[in-house]
């Protein structure tokens, strides 16, 4: 049976460019519906990188379907409130139920979805580093800088200690250093701050630049001396 996307998953990925990891979805015509190719896929094995980015597709696909579910409900209050306002008769409670729950929904839609993917992915890769590091370096030391972000305290031991030439990560860090100042302003309620930085967020952006961090780091160690211990 072939695969149909439906209206709720096209909305996500026409408004979020996610998709199912490595998937490529065509038309009738071939063309192009939506892709989940912004995941790197190792070609060399390694049971580390092999996980993580296992992993990452994992979250990847979990927060799909957690912005299709959602997006989902939101479109079914909106119908039903469009039912029972058409009725010969319509009821006032009903009305003001919907009015009540469709602004709430709107806002998980648009806030706390997109809020809560943007904090599991900074999870994921403080995780990822930390996994990276015991495997090509040591053990990360304690931070004892507090201007460094605990992303950058991990980048930090793996370039000094791993033995890696790494490019310049200027680009995906640019978008992962927006992770803190979400999470910050997710953990301490600020929400109004939450929404002006996820309007201008897109979260397969998000999932891109930190599968190109970790790529970049695996390619680096495969020309390390890690490759031949491996």
């Amino acid at each position: 049976m072939e695969d149909v996307l439906t209206d709720e998953e096209l909305n996500v990925f026409r408004e979020h460019g996610l998709y199912l990891a490595y998937a490529v979805l065509f038309d009738e015509e071939g063309l192009e519906y939506a892709n989940g190719q912004y995941l790197y896929q190792p070609t060399r094995f390694s049971e580390t990188f092999f996980v993580i980015f296992g992993k990452l597709a994992q979250l990847n696909n979990y927060c799909f379907h957690q912005l299709v579910s959602s997006h989902s409900h939101l479109s079914e209050l909106k119908s039903q409130r469009n039912k029972a306002k058409n009725q010969a008769s319509p009821a006032a409670e009903e009305l003001d139920y919907y009015d009540e729950q469709i602004p709430d929904w709107e806002n998980n839609v648009a806030v706390v979805a997109k809020a809560t993917a943007v904090v599991l992915l900074c999870s994921f890769a403080e995780w990822a580093l930390k996994t990276i590091s015991k495997e090509l370096a040591s053990d990360p030391p304690r931070k004892t800088s507090p201007g460094l972000s605990d992303i950058e305290h991990l980048l930090q031991h793996i370039n000094q200690n791993a033995g890696l030439v790494l490019p310049d990560q200027e680009m995906e860090m640019s978008v992962i250093h927006s992770f803190r100042t979400i999470r910050n302003a997710f953990a301490h309620g600020d929400w109004q701050a939450l929404e002006q930085q996820l309007a201008v967020l897109r979260l397969r952006n998000c999932f891109e630049a930190v599968s190109n961090l970790v790529m970049q780091i695996e390619i680096a160690a495969w020309q390390s001396q890690w490759a031949q211990a491996t």
